[in-house]
């Protein structure tokens, strides 16, 4: 009985331009963690993506040891700027407040309300003083 062959090919994955095949190029379990950290980022823009998430399911299995070194790294990193990320977090947070506020008296504006109402609703819905509420209300 004579056997059918079989078409197989093979992809010399050293040899693939790094730019345009990037997940094809790093099916390999020998991964650096530059590339890793390269991996990372663009798998963010595509990670609801089924075809993304399965290659990079397999890239990071093939690669547990380096994805942990880079995973540890992230870590680090983060705890040593903790304090700037939370400064940052805190001023934006502060900005969304004052950009609600300055909404808020804009529609009372809209709407006829007195400034004096109007200052009294910032006291009482933002919990502002009397100087703050007038603060904002002056600037525009």
């Amino acid at each position: 009985m004579r056997e059918k062959p079989i078409a197989i090919q093979l992809i010399v994955t050293s040899k693939l331009a790094e730019g345009e095949n990037r997940w094809l190029r790093n099916l390999t379990n020998d991964l650096r963690p530059e590339e890793a950290r390269r991996l990372l980022r663009e798998y963010g823009e595509h990670k609801k993506e089924p075809l993304y998430e399965s290659i990079m399911d397999l890239i990071a299995r093939a690669n547990a040891r380096t994805f942990q070194e880079v995973k540890e790294m992230y870590q680090a990193l983060e705890e040593l700027m903790k304090d700037e990320l939370e400064d940052r977090e805190q001023r934006g947070i502060e900005k969304g407040v004052e950009k609600g506020i300055e909404a808020m008296i804009r529609a009372f504006r809209n709407l006829n309300i007195t400034e004096g109402e109007i200052c009294r609703q910032l006291q009482k819905e933002c919990h502002l003083s009397e100087e703050a509420a007038r603060q904002y209300m002056s600037r525009g």
